[in-house]
C-alpha cells in the first residue's frame, strides 16, 4: 500500500500527465529517486484535478499529505500544513486528486 513515506525525503525526477479524451480515465506518473539513486514510479489513475506550482527552492520532498476524500485521494508533495488532514487546494503547491495509486 502506498503511503506518504513512499515520497518523503525523495527527489522528483519526472511528472507526466496523461489526458485521455477518448473516454478513458486521466492519469499521472510520478517518478522519484531516493538518496541512493534508486528510482520508483507511481501511477495515479482516475486523475480529476492537479496543481503543480514549485519555486524549486528545495531538492527533496520534505512534507507529504495524503487524505481520503470520499472515493478519491488527495496527495500533496509540498503541503502548506502537513499535519492538517484536509485538502488545501489553495495553499498546497504540488497536489493531485485521483481514485487509485499503484507502484509501477
Amino acid at each position: 500500500m502506498v503511503n506518504p513515506s513512499n515520497f518523503r525525503d525523495k527527489i522528483i525526477t519526472e511528472i507526466s500527465i496523461k489526458y485521455a479524451w477518448d473516454g478513458l480515465l486521466h492519469s499521472a506518473m510520478i517518478t522519484v529517486i531516493d538518496q541512493n539513486g534508486l528510482g520508483q514510479t507511481y501511477k495515479l489513475d482516475g486523475l480529476t484535478e492537479f496543481n503543480i506550482y514549485d519555486d524549486f527552492g528545495s531538492k527533496h520532498i520534505s512534507h507529504v499529505k495524503m487524505v481520503n476524500i470520499g472515493e478519491q485521494t488527495y496527495l500533496s508533495l509540498d503541503p502548506f500544513d502537513e499535519l492538517n488532514k484536509i485538502a488545501d487546494f489553495d495553499k498546497d503547491n504540488i497536489w493531485f486528486q485521483f481514485t487509485s495509486i499503484e507502484i509501477c
